[in-house]
């Protein structure tokens, strides 16, 4: 590493707050709501999950082995629904 790459690391900002994700249930044709608890059609009620928490749970369903049925992750967004977290 030169001394450039070391002073451009250190003073590197901080990083974003971390993306979020909404999980889609392709089976249930709905958001999932937060903490897993139940569907809702609605994106702005739906709940906000971290990056390893979404891969988990779309792994799960992928595991039921219906395609079809697999579980979606898409990045939240909150400026889609005009909401503010």
């Amino acid at each position: 590493m030169t001394t450039a790459t070391a002073t451009a690391t250190a003073q590197a900002p901080a990083p974003a707050t971390p993306v979020m994700f909404l999980l889609w249930s392709n089976k249930h044709q709905q958001w999932w709501r937060p903490h897993s608890r139940g569907y809702t059609p609605n994106r702005a009620e739906a709940g906000r999950y971290t990056q390893p928490h979404a891969v988990h749970y779309v792994v799960a369903s992928a595991m039921c082995g219906i395609r079809e049925q697999v579980t979606c992750m898409v990045a939240a967004f909150d400026e889609w629904d005009g909401v503010e977290r």
